[in-house]
């Protein structure tokens, strides 16, 4: 007589026990797989809802490129509305401040720097020609243009230009007139985030999951607050180098410092390489200037190259850490790859974006990973349940009690 649990006689295991009730035939347990229909209808409609999605999210481009536009001056405005609301304003009463205050600011710009930035900038296309013919009579352009042939190649492309410029006309004009309709755009959605941002963010809240989402709201609180900070520290790294280059040109006596200036504040608001892109317009017209310090042209542009790579080194590794650093703490190989990404997928604002937004992707995975350890810990941790038919030891106590005296 086999006792419960012992094999049988035919060398397979009972079914009802070891194999919980699968069949098995020679040794080997028979396991069929069956799909309902209902399973397959269920996928098919969530590809077809997944690739709906696709196609309206390609047909929205520009759509969702303003309105990520919105979002993102929303969050980087709203620390300076927060800013008057903390000097005892309403909201309302901030924003109105905020935006009479930024008119303000751009008139100033506009009256003081415009006119000198557009004197400089003509002087800068009028001098082009000359700076092509010092080219042009150079040693080394000559020894490349007889290697290279340079000139006959330029000049196809120079009598390509009018008809491509006439054909273009309309493609410029409509593309003017859609920019303008897009900046229109982006700042109403900015002012209508700006007023009821906190009020659509609570109410995307109370239709959220309830599994997660209190950490999602505290997520959504941390990008939006980085991104502020993060922007403000990004504007004042960007000033910062473009006032240095605007001093150091003026001091060599190069032309049309303002233009230049305003052109590597624009591209330093870009991290990591943003000055050295920003500066390529100022080193070019280094290199075709012989300033009253160096006495030439190379030597002049050569100062330039060597004082770019060395503010990149200072500002990457002394000034960024300190004003940007305390928002995100990222790799820098991460941070390059979410420039990449950002700038692929919306422009400027997306590789502005892509930092904060990689900070808070970053706390997220953070965290998951210490909740899954956390999780893992506690089940090790657990002591073991009694189920039936284990051989734990209470149920040893009870069903073995002993031989009667």
């Amino acid at each position: 007589m086999t006792g419960a649990g012992s094999d049988s006689s035919d060398g397979s295991r009972p079914a009802g026990n070891g194999w919980a009730g699968l069949p098995v035939e020679n040794g080997r347990v028979q396991v069929q797989l069956r799909i309902a229909p209902r399973t397959v209808v269920m996928i098919a409609a969530i590809v077809l809802l997944f690739w709906g999605a696709v196609q309206v999210a390609y047909a929205l481009d520009t759509l969702i490129f303003w309105v990520l536009t919105a979002v993102f001056l929303a969050m980087a405005s709203d620390p300076a509305v927060q800013a008057f609301q903390r000097w005892g304003m309403r909201r309302g009463h901030a924003l109105l401040t905020f935006f009479a205050a930024l008119v303000v600011v751009l008139t100033i710009i506009g009256s003081v720097f415009v006119p000198l930035v557009v004197e400089q900038s003509e002087e800068l296309i009028r001098a082009v020609p000359a700076y092509i013919n010092e080219l042009q009579s150079s040693d080394w352009f000559q020894r490349l243009d007889e290697r290279f042939e340079v000139l006959e190649q330029a000049a196809g492309y120079l009598e390509a230009l009018p008809a491509a410029v006439s054909s273009g006309v309309g493609t410029v004009v409509n593309g003017l007139i859609n920019g303008v309709f897009g900046m229109v755009t982006i700042l109403l959605l900015t002012i209508f985030l700006l007023i009821d941002g906190e009020r659509l963010f609570k109410n995307a809240m109370l239709v959220a999951p309830q599994i997660g989402k209190r950490r999602w709201y505290e997520l959504s609180r941390a990008l939006y607050h980085n991104v502020g900070r993060y922007v403000s520290g990004r504007v004042m790294v960007s000033l910062a180098g473009s006032t240095l280059l605007l001093v150091v040109m003026t001091l060599i006596g190069m032309p049309s410092v303002l233009p230049l200036a305003m052109w590597m504040f624009l591209w330093g608001l870009i991290p990591m390489v943003g000055a050295t892109i920003g500066s390529a317009p100022a080193i070019l017209v280094s290199f075709f200037y012989s300033d009253p310090i160096f006495g030439n042209n190379l030597a002049s542009g050569i100062f330039l190259v060597v004082f770019i790579i060395v503010y990149q080194q200072v500002e990457n590794g002394y000034i960024e850490p300190r004003v940007v650093g305390k928002t995100v703490s990222l790799a820098p190989f991460v941070v390059f790859l979410s420039i990449l990404i950002g700038g692929s997928l919306l422009g400027v604002i997306g590789a502005l974006m892509a930092i904060p937004v990689a900070g808070v992707i970053q706390v997220a995975l953070r965290d998951l990973v210490a909740a899954q350890v956390d999780g893992e810990y506690l089940a090790a941790a657990a002591p073991p349940t009694d189920d039936a038919g284990t051989d734990s030891p209470t149920a040893a106590g009870e069903g073995n009690e002993g031989p009667a005296a």
